[in-house]
């Protein structure tokens, strides 16, 4: 099930976020400490978590002018397309070989995915 915000659902926020960048500050506000929380329960760093945490926000908002709504519910990897992350960076952040960052942003992405439609 998608959020709705002042009748918008994520979809129609990130979609018109493309011509008003202030309405992400919306998706943002909804899912900000979910996303955050997760990162820590991950790293178990504040620190990186932070910022794993402003990373996958600056790249949605990046990234939000790609968005297609397909009317599914406005999903963590969609929010993320054209996410070029660098891998070799997340690495060095959670001490861990690229291959490992990889599989573990992989499986961040389908929770956020997870955390971001709700019950």
């Amino acid at each position: 099930m998608s959020k709705i915000y002042g009748g918008r659902t994520d979809a129609q926020l990130l979609i018109e976020s493309a011509d008003h960048p202030d309405l992400f500050a919306l998706i943002y506000e909804r899912h900000v400490d979910a996303v955050l929380a997760y990162f820590f329960r991950r790293t178990g760093c504040a620190q990186t978590a932070a910022d794993l945490t402003a990373e996958t926000f600056a790249q949605a908002f990046t990234s939000r002018g790609r968005f297609t709504d397909t009317g599914a519910p406005a999903r963590a990897v969609r929010m993320s397309v054209g996410l070029d992350m660098a891998y070799s960076d997340v690495a060095g952040r959670l001490g861990c070989s690229e291959g490992a960052a990889r599989v573990r942003v992989s499986r961040g992405l389908t929770t956020l995915a997870m955390l971001l439609e709700g019950p």
